[in-house]
């Protein structure tokens, strides 16, 4: 999926994360997400179709990674998976607030910042209305699962989707309902 032979920086996802994000972004055109790291969800949300928006303040990795990624080396990363440059939006922002300049609706949410409970729930409270598949990327995290297993107990607008891999993910997916 990737080529990792161009890929500068550690892609943190296994197997079956980027077939559970391939197949999710699929289903739309345009995707968010809440941390980008090197760019690998970013890249894979691309490599299925989507126009990309990435929202990630670029610091705090300086206790597992030095030098931390830059929103040069996710450019690089794209463009180095042969996608237009002009479909990655790069935000190197710090949320919440949500960036005003997309301050809109997104067919697809990808959360993997912060993951304190106050954090993700706070990513939640910010994208959750804004997109129709919402995903949580390692649910076996305790402030991410915290959120999620609240989020499925309230499942009104939701419904939880599983994706088609049979390998390894830690994955959450939720979809909206009519």
């Amino acid at each position: 999926m990737i080529n990792k032979d161009v890929f500068k920086g550690g892609i943190q996802l296994f197997p079956g994360d980027m077939e559970a994000i391939f197949e999710v972004a699929s289903l739309g055109k345009t995707y968010v997400e809440i941390g980008t790291l090197w760019g690998a969800s970013a890249c894979i949300a691309g490599l299925a179709g989507c126009e990309v928006y990435c929202i990630d303040p670029f610091w705090g990795y300086e206790d597992r990674l030095s030098p931390g990624p830059t929103p040069e080396d996710v450019m690089k990363n794209w463009i180095g998976q042969g996608l237009d440059p002009d479909k990655l939006h790069i935000y190197p922002y710090y949320h919440p607030p949500w960036p005003v300049e997309i301050n809109r609706r997104f067919d697809v949410g990808l959360i993997d910042g912060d993951h304190s409970w106050e954090a993700v729930n706070a990513d939640f409270a910010g994208m959750g209305h804004r997109v129709n598949y919402l995903m949580f990327h390692d649910i076996n995290m305790g402030g991410v699962r915290a959120v999620w297993n609240a989020e499925k107990k309230e499942m009104g607008m939701w419904r939880e989707y599983t994706a088609r891999t049979t390998k390894k993910n830690i994955m959450g997916i939720l979809e909206r309902r009519e």
